[in-house]
């Protein structure tokens, strides 16, 4: 099982605002479902209901997480619910195939549990501060990380601002 952590932030990890992305980039959208198709998809309460909110339903063609401590919380009948991020990872070693792929998506929380078991981080940095956020992405050392794609996008009339889709891996 590789556990990724998957994010868009600005150039000062700013990750969100009002449970909203701080812009959308079309392009990082694509890299999204992209990489997370056919995968399972570990998110919050909250992020899972601005999905839901956006889209009218769960990601499509990934298994979905969502984590709450709420064990009433009910979620749509092709999600599953865990109260823990330690509940996920024990059933996932045990029972998922070594190829799993498990993208957790959001939000601050479930990075900063998640960070000491990721594999990967897929980080698109947006070349900007934003005027509002109200959540960060989770600081992490460099020390343990090594960077193993960086890809320079330019803004265009789809992107507001340049980006970079930097790609980390734990070192071992």
């Amino acid at each position: 099982m590789t556990i990724n952590l998957i994010a868009a932030i600005s150039k000062t990890n700013q990750l969100g605002y009002k449970n909203k992305l701080l812009t959308e980039l079309p392009n990082d959208l694509a890299r999204f479902k992209e990489l997370t198709l056919n995968s399972i998809c570990v998110q919050g309460r909250k992020t899972y209901e601005s999905i839901i909110k956006r889209n009218e339903k769960p990601l499509s063609h990934r298994t979905n997480i969502v984590v709450s401590r709420n064990v009433n919380y009910h979620v749509h009948p092709s999600c599953y619910l865990y109260n823990s991020v330690d509940d996920i990872i024990r059933e996932y070693e045990e029972y998922a195939e070594k190829e799993a792929n498990v993208f957790v998506i959001g939000g601050k929380t479930l990075y900063q549990q998640f960070l000491p078991y990721a594999d990967y981080i897929y980080l698109t940095i947006i070349d900007h501060i934003f005027p509002k956020a109200d959540t960060y992405f989770p600081q992490f050392t460099l020390d343990d990380w090594k960077i193993i794609e960086h890809i320079k996008n330019k803004a265009d009339e789809q992107h507001l601002y340049d980006y970079h889709y930097v790609t980390y891996k734990r070192k071992k």
